[in-house]
């Protein structure tokens, strides 16, 4: 292996690991919520004005800047105009400080107004926390801004780790903070925390550019060069829809979060609890849409409709492999496994038990929406980009519909009914869609593997769940035990699944395991 290839592999399993360790330390930082403040209506507050750091993160380092800034930065630096694209960044960045200074301005004077609309059922003392929390948090978006532009430079010259590396210390810092700082002070190191880890995030993106920049060959007054006015008007042109959509995509969060601050206080905590341990199940597909994409896209280009069918059936069929069965066996250990997390200090068993019933409710979902995250990569290397803006729209206006009704019948369960069924609801009929218009997928074949999924799930769910009588059986006490219990309960059923798989015929599940050593092997070396 040549020295090039050495360190791409490196850069690969760095980015990996990373990826894995951010939302770990997300879920760190939940447990110190949990076990510091319970479901009070401080974290009720926190998820309310958290709402703003959610919608800063898609624009700026999730959907618009990197969509926006990479190709076109790109197209500049393949003429040979680099410094160009440096200005067109920057242009970018300072378009948009103007625009999210004012929105600081304006939410630090209006912080009623946000918190009426983000959660108008939210009560004293909770209501006064999200005043607070929503005024400083609007100043840590508008330090997103130039991280997120400094970011999507750093895209362009392939160094990907900084983003995850920045978002893992910031809940790093905030996971400190809650742990050290008392329950009366609990606002204080919630804002402390998040003001810091965007200011670090900023520094650390900032001293990689300076260094690359350097590198390049381009002195720092080039940052300040405003233009070429022609690609400026493109990327605007470029960030309308993206913005719009971006807008249509979080109006479901907020159509949920207004619902929830008008139950007891608390809900919003539980709900948010189960929300977050959910995201780890999205992990692998989420990953795994990212990487299949660009082989998408060249396939379609360079092939048939039949290998771009069989390609897409089988990513559709790996999808299903890596949700599916993590979602049965943490439906099996759910009531277990959030008793570890979250019954210590503040928190209740009361809402640990609807934290996990919350929990229970939203993975029977998560197959949905990780199918249909890699049916959107579908569309857009089909280079279909009405369809999924289509599609978004219609289930904003179904979860608009259904949160309401269903949050009035069932609580909070009903609320996360209500999620299940719209997102099964669009990701059926994109994949209905994709099938009659493109015939992208085999169906019978997708058929097929159903039902051989199906049987390997029941027997996954049985081997768990007897595991699990096992030792509740035993009767071990004691935290370490109770890991444990847990990991052997997770390890047996994996590797009892993993073998039922190889007897079905699922090839998937040796994929997969090749795939696992070979990133150990990779790792290692």
């Amino acid at each position: 292996m040549g020295q090039e290839a050495r360190n791409i592999a490196r850069a690969a399993a760095v980015l990996a690991v990373l990826s894995l360790l951010s939302p770990l330390a997300g879920m760190a930082v939940e447990i110190m919520l949990a076990w510091r403040f319970g479901a009070s209506g401080t974290v009720d507050a926190f998820r309310v004005a958290s709402l703003l750091l959610i919608f800063g993160n898609q624009l700026f380092f999730g959907q618009l800047l990197p969509h926006v800034i990479v190709p076109l930065f790109s197209a500049y630096r393949a003429k040979g105009e680099e410094a160009d694209g440096w200005r067109l960044a920057f242009s970018l960045g300072s378009l948009f400080g103007v625009l999210s200074l004012s929105f600081v301005i304006w939410a630090w004077c209006k912080a009623e107004t946000v918190i009426a609309f983000l959660g108008p059922g939210l009560t004293d003392p909770g209501r006064t926390e999200a005043l607070i929390l929503a005024r400083y948090f609007s100043v840590a978006l508008g330090l997103m801004v130039w991280s997120g532009v400094m970011n999507g430079i750093l895209y362009v010259y392939r160094i990907f780790w900084i983003s995850p590396a920045a978002k893992i210390l910031t809940n790093l810092f905030a996971s400190a903070a809650i742990f050290a700082v008392g329950q009366e002070n609990g606002v204080a190191a919630l804002v402390g925390a998040t003001l810091l880890g965007a200011v670090v995030e900023v520094i650390l993106h900032g001293i990689v550019l300076v260094r690359l920049s350097r590198a390049a060959g381009l002195g720092w007054m080039t940052w300040f060069h405003l233009g070429p006015q022609e690609g400026v008007r493109k990327a605007l042109r470029l960030s309308l829809p993206l913005i719009v959509m971006i807008g249509i995509v979080q109006w479901g969060s907020i159509v949920i979060n207004r619902a929830l601050s008008t139950m007891p206080p608390g809900t919003l905590a539980d709900y948010g609890y189960a929300w977050k341990l959910l995201t780890l199940v999205g992990i692998l597909p989420a990953s795994f849409a990212a990487v299949i994409f660009p082989a998408l896209a060249e396939t379609r280009a360079q092939t048939g409709l039949a290998e771009f069918s069989r390609m897409v059936t089988r990513s559709v069929r790996m999808t299903l492999l890596l949700t599916v069965p993590p979602a049965v066996i943490l439906f099996v250990l759910r009531s277990p496994l959030l008793k570890l997390l979250f019954l210590r200090g503040a928190m209740s068993g009361q809402h640990v038990s609807e934290t996990a019933q919350v929990f229970g409710v939203l993975l029977i979902g998560a197959p949905a929406a990780a199918l249909l995250g890699v049916l959107c990569k579908v569309a857009f290397s089909l280079q279909d980009t009405k369809a999924p803006a289509l599609f978004t729209f219609f289930s904003a206006l179904l979860l608009s519909w259904l949160v309401p009704r269903m949050s009035e019948v069932a609580g909070i369960v009903g609320v996360a009914w209500a999620l299940n069924v719209n997102t099964w609801v669009i990701a059926t009929g994109m994949f209905v869609y994709q099938v009659w218009r493109f015939h992208a997928v085999h169906v019978r074949e997708i058929m097929q593997y159903l039902g051989l999924l199906l049987v390997l799930c029941g027997g996954m769910f049985l081997s768990t769940l007897a595991f699990q009588q096992l030792v509740v059986a035993s009767a071990f006490a004691g935290m370490g035990m109770e890991i444990l219990s847990l990991c052997m309960s997770v390890g047996l059923s994996v590797l009892l699944g993993y073998q039922f798989a190889y007897y079905l015929g699922l090839s998937e599940s040796a994929e997969l395991w090749g795939y696992v050593k070979w990133q150990w092997v990779r790792m290692r070396s």
